[in-house]
């Protein structure tokens, strides 16, 4: 599913050393696939802060060819013959943030998403894996019973029928993951309540408002407010 490699960042004299280091692999990487790594890290910096971020020197194990082309695609000298495969990058470079950036939303994604992590490689009940599933593609729509059930290789049917086998059925546990995110979001963030009802796969936030009245008696903003 993935490669087997490893990112290596390393602090030197004011600069950045990145190095991508393929694990398992007993002879060097093939020179293309050095390529499109590096080219990507550059992408990567730009399509983020919305720069043209390039680093300042790059080092390659392979012979010499192409330096021109290498050059200006890099903007920066680039050393063939070398030991390693590295980028440089100065210091300020990999300061700059991404414009994107949100760390309240970060802060609030983060331990759903390590919890997710830790739930995948312990041995789960069949509804934590729906639950799971659910959480991490609620975001802007409602999944439904087929789309759940094509990911865990099964038919809509044999889905329901696991989950009556534990007391539930589909769209109840869909409402308690829902419930259980709204609760961390309220209390987590300070996103607005429109942004919740998005993330909740509400297609109107009236719809979780009438929602969250019925799990907790009351509306998003009082509860929130009860809170603290």
């Amino acid at each position: 599913m993935f490669c087997s490699e490893e990112i290596r960042i390393v602090e030197q004299d004011n600069a950045w050393n990145i190095e991508v280091v393929w694990l398992a692999a007993k002879e060097p990487p093939p020179p293309l696939l050095i390529d499109s790594m590096f080219s990507s890290f550059v992408e990567l910096g730009r399509r983020g802060t919305g720069q043209a971020l390039f680093p300042e020197r790059i080092a390659f194990r392979r012979e010499p060819l192409h330096p021109a082309m290498y050059e200006a695609y890099f903007q920066c000298p680039i050393d063939f013959g070398a030991d390693r495969d590295v980028m440089r990058y100065r210091h300020e470079a990999l300061e700059q943030p991404f414009y994107t950036y949100n760390p309240d939303l970060l802060a609030l994604l983060e331990p759903q998403l390590e919890a997710t992590l830790h739930a995948s490689v312990a041995p789960q009940r069949f509804i934590d894996q729906v639950k799971s599933l659910l959480r991490s593609r609620l975001a802007g729509q409602q999944p439904t019973v087929h789309a759940i059930a094509s990911e865990l290789h099964m038919s809509a049917r044999t889905l329901q029928r696991r989950l009556a086998d534990e007391g539930m059925h589909f769209q109840q546990v869909v409402e308690t993951v829902r419930r259980e995110l709204a609760r961390q979001y309220l209390t987590g963030s300070s996103l607005e309540l429109n942004e919740i009802a998005f993330l909740l796969g509400y297609e109107e936030a009236s719809s979780f408002h009438r929602a969250f009245r019925h799990w907790e008696g009351t509306s998003p903003g009082q509860w929130r407010a009860a809170q603290h």
